[in-house]
């Protein structure tokens, strides 16, 4: 697995704590939902649980949804840091008071700006190849010549190139944007990623875009991952994430434009979208690697977010989040200065522009959530359970605050998901998941009644 993890600086130990717990460990849980605090004593300090769940049919206040669901689109025409040459142009951002710098993008945006159809033409006189447009492009003259034969004006359409101009501000390389075509209902990337500062405006010089057919459908398409952007300050851009005009298709070889937007001179022609409601797609269910093959003994259920009509796939373009129950660190402790939230997870996601997850956790109550960790499962296709099992980790939370604490998964896919699962379960599941309190101050280890008591 490759682990992306990035703590906040600007908060005091609030790092990703991974702790490695072997069945072995687990063995000592109880199988049983009512337990005593003692079966998680750490050797090193003594800890006390503050709260537990197996994850089966009684499981209560979890709670998890689908924020595409409230999505909205970002890019817009807009005279903001605009092209210099102009008074308008596309912006995927937005003025925000409650942002770094009161401008930028947000975490987990998925933004598209759409073309229009391009018709390139059909008729072909002769083929040519990219190093042949390419020793046009830097002898004018040639190309000049070119266009005025005769024979290059009937081909209509057949040296198809692009040229645009940008600009763009974000975390470098976990955020960025793409040019991509559709392909037989299909997106590819044709240029990308442009990530990190661009230092003001650029030109993409020429681009072929020959060979993604005709018509040709382009989109640009912008990602974010789960932090470090101007939402949560983590990052400041200066007019983030992604600025586009000019875009203009021609032949090479006439200059004849076959499409122009230039977002000034004629009617913005170019599309804002969105990703369709993806739907919440987590829910208690029985593993697909029971948890008996652990030993021990506990209720085979697990949460997952996945699909039942084929579990071998992860379903595209979701944004599916899952909370526990919040919980109250002190009641019935007093002073606890450190609580670790341990659970059990097994991942099948590949690398993608947008497959991976993140987990976040809170200790007042929800009102601030800090991410503590951005993850992609590092194998490029999903792999079962059978192969790979659950790796054990863990959150750790900090006695920031007097509010109750609660951590959060959320799991990103692309637009065309992710699969198959070798085993049948593609996307996450989440098991046998505890709060347990390295305790300060005087008091006892507290029965399962005490436990239950400041659980919420």
């Amino acid at each position: 697995m490759r682990t992306t993890h990035r703590t906040l600086t600007s908060v005091v130990l609030t790092a990703l704590v991974v702790i490695a717990f072997t069945a072995t460990a687990l063995s000592d849980v109880t199988p049983q939902r009512v337990m005593s605090a003692s079966a998680f004593h750490a050797p090193e300090r003594p800890n006390y649980l503050l709260w537990y769940d197996p994850i089966d049919e009684e499981s209560e206040g979890w709670t998890h949804g689908d924020y595409t669901a409230d999505a909205v689109t970002e890019f817009h025409v807009d005279a903001y840091q605009t092209h210099p040459d102009g008074e308008l142009s596309y912006w995927c951002g937005r003025l925000d008071p409650a942002f770094s710098g009161g401008d930028g993008y947000g975490n987990s945006w998925d933004q598209r700006l759409l073309l229009p159809p391009i018709d390139l033409g059909t008729t072909v006189v002769e083929e040519r190849s990219w190093g042949m447009i390419k020793a046009d492009y830097r002898d004018a003259a040639v190309a000049e010549r070119r266009a005025a034969s005769s024979d290059a004006k009937t081909r209509g359409g057949s040296t198809p190139v692009l040229s645009f101009s940008y600009r763009h501000d974000c975390e470098i390389t976990l955020d960025a944007t793409w040019l991509q075509a559709e392909v037989d209902g299909e997106w590819v990337d044709v240029l990308g990623p442009f990530t990190g500062s661009s230092a003001g405006w650029q030109e993409s010089g020429v681009v072929p875009v020959d060979g993604y057919g005709d018509p040709l459908t382009l989109r640009f398409r912008f990602l974010s991952d789960g932090g470090w952007s101007d939402e949560d300050g983590l990052y400041d851009s200066i007019g983030g994430a992604f600025h586009v005009d000019n875009i203009r298709v021609y032949d090479f070889a006439t200059g004849e434009d076959l499409f122009l937007d230039d977002v000034d001179s004629t009617p913005p022609q170019c599309v804002p979208a969105i990703p369709n409601p993806a739907g919440d797609w987590w829910h208690i269910h029985e593993d697909y690697c029971s948890s008996a093959a652990y030993g021990y003994g506990l209720d085979p259920m697990c949460w997952w977010c996945g699909d039942e009509s084929d579990s071998t796939l992860i379903p595209p373009g979701l944004q599916n989040w899952l909370q526990t129950p919040f919980i109250d660190r002190y009641v019935g402790y007093g002073h606890v200065s450190m609580c670790t939230l341990r659970f059990s997870i097994h991942p099948e996601i590949p690398i993608g522009h947008g497959d991976y997850w993140t987990e976040e956790v809170t200790w007042d109550s929800g009102v601030t959530w800090y991410l503590m960790g951005t993850r992609w499962e590092d194998f490029a296709q999903c792999h079962g359970f059978a192969q790979y099992a659950f790796p054990p980790e863990g959150l750790s939370f900090y006695a920031i605050g007097s509010g109750l604490a609660a951590a959060r998964w959320t799991l990103y896919t692309d637009d065309d998901g992710c699969g198959p699962g070798a085993a049948g379960s593609a996307g996450i599941s989440l098991d046998h998941t505890w709060l347990e309190g390295d305790y300060l101050g005087s008091g006892s280890e507290s029965s399962w009644e005490t436990i239950r008591a400041i659980t919420r």
